[in-house]
């Protein structure tokens, strides 16, 4: 069990490099404003004193993940990463983890940018479609293999169940503690 979470959280650690370094690469969806404020960017603490990165990041580089060389992310992939790190999130839930706040800040905010960034509204609004990748597609060329209603729902309840954890944006100049 000790080995699979400490794959585990290489993975997210891979995962955070990943978005890292996706910020100062090219970018047409997912741009970062200065300052790297919320609610669409992911990074080491809540508040915008802390840098921000991009929560989905290009889905490929080079060998030594310097350079993007397929830039935009792929839902899902973004849809694995994100129930991953909740599925985790959740089994060690209330353990005083060391990790478990950063992650769950990080996979807060990462479901909050994969609807902003990886869905769309119908014409009328009341419908949503996956998309391909970020700012890829949509309702004019839709990809049934991109639909995981599953990991969808899991997503929605991982945002109901923590939002008074993760989903208040900090006061600006308050502190940042995480909570015990």
């Amino acid at each position: 069990a000790e080995e699979l979470l400490a794959s585990a959280l290489q993975l997210y650690n891979g995962w955070r490099r990943l978005c890292a370094e996706s910020k100062d690469q090219h970018q047409e969806c997912q741009v970062v404003p200065e300052g790297g404020r919320r609610p669409f960017t992911c990074g080491n603490g809540p508040s915008w004193r802390y840098e921000r990165f991009p929560c989905l990041p290009h889905h490929a580089f080079d060998h030594n993940i310097d350079r993007a060389t397929g830039l935009g992310s792929h839902s899902d992939a973004d849809a694995d990463a994100i129930v991953a790190m909740i599925v985790l999130l959740v089994h060690h839930d209330g353990l005083g983890l060391a990790w478990w706040h950063p992650m769950g800040q990080w996979a807060y905010d990462s479901c909050k940018a994969f609807v902003h960034y990886n869905t769309v509204a119908s014409a009328s609004g009341d419908q949503r479609m996956i998309r391909t990748g970020a700012c890829q597609r949509g309702w004019s060329c839709s990809d049934p293999t991109m639909f995981a209603p599953a990991h969808y729902r899991v997503m929605r309840q991982f945002m109901i169940d923590f939002s008074s954890l993760f989903g208040a944006e900090p006061q600006k100049g308050a502190a940042n503690a995480v909570p015990s």
